[in-house]
């Protein structure tokens, strides 16, 4: 039997073929084909011919191109956060996780650690391992412990805000190789209350400060570029999430394109994703493993190359507990393992719905970020003061929502558990002076 040609098989359908389809279901009512999302401040009228930004051959192309870094392949590595108190427990702990099938280790430094001890038996030519260390000097206490053969594997959490002080011997080692050392955390943002598309624009914003301060330390844009890597939050908003993804690698080629880097690779971004807990529940705790799916499953469809779903329960009184922890991991094992969500590039490409969200999110996203470039940086008190009220306000709009039950979610807000349980939360975390948010602290 010779080899199917597909496309051969299947009638090729137009938009107008589609369009009319849609209204005879709908019995011509075309309110019912079009969307407006208030915290979005994006209209989807589905009626209208798509006329999508990029192309998806673009996306694919892009997508593949960062192989000396980071080896992009359309899987992506699942990870897990380690708080490294005990440095002999925490190794445990680590090779614990890696024999259940976890390929990405977040090791938070939470006093001066003995890396020598905390790192012992980890391989890091088979995973990708990130870390917040405490300070630059960490940093490069940290390095000391690790072969720079194996520099390519690691990527460095210095929050871009907190980056004014690093040391010329550390420039110096960027310069000589680069490392993944700045994250631009679009994740604590979103945690705030940021839509995706402010969400994007302050990720380029810091990203594009921190290139234009390693340019001015002597870097070219290419090693520039490599120092940087991106964070960002994962909500509820399934098909606004998957297009954040794609219009946040777009918009990130753009800015670079814009230095006239010489390696394609300087054009691609590294994007963890994390699962946080604005939705979560301690009070009804099984209602959690539908959200965190589902947003994984956005997160993963959107493209990106690291994903950690926190536990549900990381903000309880008595920390997270192991059957949360263990809850994440075997989310994204079955995504990948089962499921067999990582055997495709860019699924999305394409759709219509999709490519038209990847438009829209990434013209608003760029129109705020040309705003925010007018500022001085990240680091003053006028740019601060912008990016917390326009934050502030989407933050408002989305706890009245949950108060007055425009939005519902079960187990928060409604159809509560009958049955107590002890555990409470932590007070909120702060980010740039804004509280994250979690919606069942809001409604207590």
């Amino acid at each position: 039997m010779g080899e199917i040609n597909w496309e051969n098989e299947f009638n090729k359908n137009t938009f107008e073929d589609w369009r009319t389809k849609a209204l005879k279901e709908v019995k011509n009512d075309h309110s019912k084909l079009e969307m407006h999302d208030e915290i979005e401040e994006i209209s989807t009228p589905i009626l209208t011919p798509p006329s999508p930004l990029h192309q998806r051959r673009l996306n694919l192309s892009t997508l593949d191109s960062n192989k000396n870094n980071y080896n992009k392949s359309s899987s992506w590595k699942n990870g897990v956060i380690l708080h490294s108190k005990d440095e002999k427990e925490i190794n445990k702990i680590a090779l614990k996780h890696l024999m259940n099938g976890i390929d990405l280790l977040y090791f938070k430094e939470e006093k001066n650690t003995k890396w020598d001890i905390l790192l012992k038996g980890i391989e890091f030519k088979y995973i990708h391992t990130q870390f917040r260390t405490l300070s630059f000097d960490n940093t490069q206490n940290l390095m000391k412990n690790i072969p720079s053969k194996y520099w390519d594997y690691i990527a460095i959490n210095h929050d871009i805000i907190d980056s004014e002080n690093i040391s010329k011997e550390l420039i110096n080692q960027l310069q000589k190789k680069p490392i993944k050392m700045f994250v631009s955390n679009g994740y604590k943002i979103q945690q705030c209350g940021a839509n995706t598309w402010q969400e994007i624009a302050y990720i380029l914003s810091c990203a594009n400060e921190m290139l234009i301060l390693l340019m001015q330390k002597g870097l070219n844009i290419d090693k520039a570029a490599s120092c940087i890597h991106f964070s960002t939050g994962i909500g509820s908003n399934y098909f606004m999430e998957i297009a954040k993804i794609r219009a946040l690698r777009y918009l990130w080629e753009q800015v670079i394109n814009a230095y006239k880097p010489r390696e394609i690779k300087s054009k691609t971004c590294l994007i963890s994703a994390h699962i946080g807990l604005m939705n979560k529940s301690l009070k009804d705790p099984h209602t959690n493993i539908l959200r965190q799916t589902t947003e994984s499953m956005s997160a993963i469809i959107g493209g990106v190359d690291h994903l950690i779903v926190h536990p549900y329960d990381e903000l309880s009184n008595n920390g997270p507990s192991e059957f949360a922890t263990k809850l994440g991991i075997n989310i994204s094992l079955l995504l990948k393992e089962e499921a067999k969500f990582g055997m495709t590039k860019d699924p999305q490409g394409g759709s219509y719905l999709i490519e038209y969200l990847s438009d829209k999110i990434a013209k608003k996203a760029w129109a705020l970020f040309q705003k925010m470039d007018g500022f001085k940086s990240i680091m003053s008190e006028k740019k601060q003061a912008y990016i917390k009220e326009f934050v502030s306000k989407k933050a408002a709009l989305r706890i009245k929502k949950i108060k007055n039950k425009e939005k519902i979610i079960i187990g928060v807000n409604n159809y509560l558990n009958p049955q107590k349980i002890a555990s409470k939360s932590k007070n909120s975390k702060t980010y740039l002076e804004l509280e994250e948010i979690n919606y069942e602290s809001i409604t207590n």
